[in-house]
């Protein structure tokens, strides 16, 4: 939902963020879009 992609985003916008956050964040991104 919305929701999520926006928890995604704010994620995505810490400064300290950690590759491997990263990519689980883009796998949430792939699987929150997938489901629409």
């Amino acid at each position: 939902g919305s929701a999520l992609v926006q928890q995604i985003a704010e994620n995505a916008a810490e400064p300290a963020v950690i590759p491997e956050k990263v990519a689980a964040i883009l796998r949430a991104m792939r699987a929150a879009m997938d489901q629409g």
